[in-house]
């Protein structure tokens, strides 16, 4: 994927973001990680995915703003409140190289981030489909160009229609 034409209002092109902020969250998972086994716990129960994925967004600064994040609360804060800012502090964005790769699933998370907010309407023709259990996958394609998207559609919303 180019990152040609995603120029975000800080002038950095989603890519360079993506990267960015994928580095962040491998160190904060890293850094859960660690805590986790420290205490002997689920991952889960240092912090959450969610909480994880909204630092590494949102690059707290204060803990003012860290409070404002899912899964942040009194006790958390003052447990890891530091830590975090620390981690968050580090990440700088003079030194990323564009060159050093994500994991998949990281460069996915980030994407799917920055879509999750957007929504449209899109014309073509269906070109295959397959109905399984309680979803359906198909292809849509232009009519006239060699463009195509796989989709996906809970069979509930199916058979709405």
């Amino acid at each position: 994927m180019s990152n040609v034409g995603y120029v975000l209002p800080a002038g950095l092109h989603l890519l360079q973001c993506i990267r960015m902020s994928g580095k962040l969250l491998q160190q904060l998972r890293q850094w859960r990680n660690r805590q986790a086994k420290r205490r002997g716990v689920e991952n889960y129960r240092v912090l959450p995915n969610r909480s994880l994925e909204e630092i590494a967004k949102q690059k707290p600064k204060t803990k003012d703003e860290l409070l404002e994040i899912y899964g942040i609360a009194d006790t958390k804060l003052d447990t890891y409140g530091d830590t975090l800012l620390e981690i968050t502090a580090g990440d700088s964005t003079g030194s990323q190289n564009e060159d050093v790769p994500v994991p998949v699933s990281v460069y996915l998370t980030e994407i799917n981030d920055q879509l999750t907010d957007q929504s449209g309407r899109v014309k073509g023709e269906i070109v295959e489909y397959d109905i399984r259990d309680n979803y359906l996958f198909f292809t849509i394609k232009d009519t006239d160009a060699e463009a195509a998207m796989q989709c996906f559609m809970w069979r509930r919303e199916y058979d709405l229609s």
